[in-house]
């Protein structure tokens, strides 16, 4: 598992209070994003998509309204320029707000020195917390200042404001498993030693300031103050007590999550403790490298850097480090919004299933939002599939068809359709599979559908009507007409019967044929093609549904079609599908009358 997500896990049971929350992100302008938004109502929400859809654009553009996150990774994520167009747009990344209570108000009445009998501004104020108004703060990414919208005031007091509304909201962590390393020395200048660091844009300069917030944390001294300490041992001194607070703060919470956790946390036993190391440069000049000492072995010390430690310590220090000392942390301590690209990459797939049940416990408290192309990571026994968003990049056309420029879209599921997002749901219908495809089989009946949705369909047939009367059957999905030899092979070795449900389409035919042969025409009698009385050809799944029913369908699940339409009920609450199948029309039952009759002679 992702050590760092134990970490969150062991941060959410104390009960921190937040102040302000983010309600909804806007993003206007950001590379091939002309609009989109994204509300924060569910505290979990993946994002998939094929390659190069846009879904990491999406996390660095969130990340872009962070002030305190410009230096990060030579600041790529602010070049928001559209590189297809040659006309750029005003840039602005907005996040919707609210007044959690009059604390917050209070506040900003001190910090900005407002008077509260006469400034116009604290009374506006008031009144938006009594009245929960929302408040949009905007950032120009071209000027990369703040302000706030719909308030008539001169734009230095405007843009006050909105700094100060800023430092009151959660903070913003961005996790990229693929570039986030701890890096093995941390170099400062004479010149930021003694003249007080200021974070710039380069590589090192978020763990400069993540170094200098630590000395400020754990000693009160600033990096400056620690640089003019001229004796050898009170300098000494003053590392060992920040080594101590780190051992505190890491190592400590390491091991009880050593002791709490899963065998796959297990992957570096050693018994750890942390140094700080201060190294001398030419010119003035010092390294601060992180080491760890490693006394498993007999008692006997040895120094390790962090990067040849496991990979599950190298994400749990960068993590607990960049959550604990960036300057935020004091402050408002739930409510973040985690932004992870591409989490757990590196982990086999058990661990992936293992992290994913960890981030549904840190959402309670916690906003996160994930780029992932894992079926492990997408399980609907852990995610509430509708709040999965499809990050698509569609090209506009002339009038003549010719395809122009492409731009990023965020698609709820139920908008996708499912025919021109296939690529992008594909790890979504696996994990589907993945749910469900692992069930035994009955040593009665077994019925195996061509696809999911087919699942779907008839097991809340079978659950909520008497249509299918055949006792302790097994439903199990297949994973299309083409990829069923397998499921067929099992059931032949363990049901007493079997039946293949097939669409009349191509494919389905095409693999009727070819089982056909493959199995022999005794076993062909257990491979049955839908049909009606009416079509014997062309019939799929969706074929069923009369007119009406199918606009009724996708009106309650607000879906695209018919078949995405089967997934989102399945996934609905129970009186949401109960009323459905229960109600279904004259025309849809008669439909389905011989598939249903097949099933019942099992």
């Amino acid at each position: 598992m992702s050590i760092f997500v134990n970490l969150l896990a062991h941060l959410r049971s104390k009960n921190y209070i937040s102040l302000m929350k983010y309600k909804k992100f806007a993003i206007d302008n950001y590379k091939g994003i002309e609009h989109i938004e994204i509300p924060i109502k569910q505290r979990m929400i993946p994002l998939i998509g094929i390659n190069e859809s846009g879904k990491t654009s999406i996390l660095q553009a969130i990340l872009c309204f962070d002030k305190n996150k410009d230096g990060r990774n030579k600041s790529a994520h602010l070049n928001y320029e559209n590189n297809y167009t040659i006309e750029q747009k005003e840039c602005i990344i907005k996040v919707e707000t609210v007044f959690e209570g009059m604390e917050e108000v209070e506040q900003i009445a001190k910090g900005m020195k407002l008077d509260p009998n006469e400034d116009l501004l604290y009374k506006n104020l008031k009144d938006y917390a009594k009245n929960k108004k929302p408040l949009v703060i905007s950032r120009k990414l071209e000027t990369r200042k703040y302000s706030v919208e719909d308030f008539q005031m001169a734009d230095e007091l405007n843009e006050s404001l909105a700094n100060h509304l800023f430092e009151l909201l959660p903070y913003i962590l961005y996790f990229d498993d693929f570039t986030d390393r701890v890096p093995e020395s941390i170099p400062f200048t004479e010149k930021q030693l003694t003249g007080g660091f200021k974070p710039g844009a380069g590589v090192l300069d978020e763990w400069k300031s993540l170094v200098e917030e630590i000395f400020v944390r754990t000693t009160g001294r600033t990096l400056q103050n620690y640089y003019e300490i001229q004796n050898e041992d009170k300098r000494e001194g003053v590392l060992y007590d920040v080594q101590d607070e780190l051992n505190k703060q890491i190592i400590e919470a390491w091991n009880e999550l050593k002791k709490s956790g899963s065998s796959n946390l297990a992957d570096d036993k050693g018994e750890l403790e942390l140094k700080l190391k201060h190294v001398p440069q030419e010119e003035g000049a010092v390294n601060f490298e992180f080491k760890v000492i490693d006394k498993s072995h007999h008692d006997n010390k040895r120094l390790f850097s962090i990067t040849d430690r496991s990979k599950g310590f190298q994400w749990f220090f960068n993590f607990i480090v960049k959550l604990r000392f960036n300057s935020k942390y004091q402050k408002v301590k739930s409510d973040a919004i985690y932004l992870l690209d591409e989490p757990g990459s590196y982990l086999h797939s058990t661990a992936q299933e293992e992290l994913l049940l960890e981030l549904k416990r840190i959402s309670v408290t916690n906003n996160i939002i994930y780029c992932t192309h894992s079926q492990h990571l997408l399980n609907p026994d852990s995610i509430n599939i509708s709040d999965i968003k499809i990050v698509v990049k569609e090209s506009d056309q002339d009038k003549k068809g010719k395809k122009g420029m492409s731009r990023i879209f965020l698609r709820n599921l139920s908008e996708a359709r499912t025919i021109n997002f296939e690529g992008a749901l594909s790890p979504l219908y696996n994990a589907l599979h993945l749910r469900i495809g692992t069930q035994k089989f009955s040593i009665n009946k077994v019925i195996i559908t061509e696809g999911i949705t087919d699942y779907y369909f008839f097991k809340m047939l079978e659950k909520y009507t008497d249509l299918i009367k055949a006792k302790t059957i097994t439903l199990i999905p297949g994973a299309g007409a083409g990829h069923l030899k397998e499921l067929i092979s099992f059931a032949i070795a363990w049901s007493k019967n079997y039946l293949i449900l097939l669409d009349s389409d191509v494919a389905g035919k095409k693999a009727y044929g070819k089982y056909s042969k493959h199995f022999g025409d005794e076993q062909a009698k257990n491979f049955f093609k839908y049909c009606t009385d009416d079509l014997q050809d062309g019939i799929l799944l969706e074929s069923f549904f009369s007119q009406e029913e199918g606009k009724k369908l996708k009106a309650i699940t607000k879906a695209g079609d018919i078949k995405l339409g089967i997934m989102v009920l399945f996934f609905s609450e129970d009186k949401i599908k109960e009323d459905y199948i229960t109600n279904l029309d004259e025309e849809t039952i008669a439909n389905l009358k011989l598939v249903i009759n097949r099933i019942n002679e099992l």
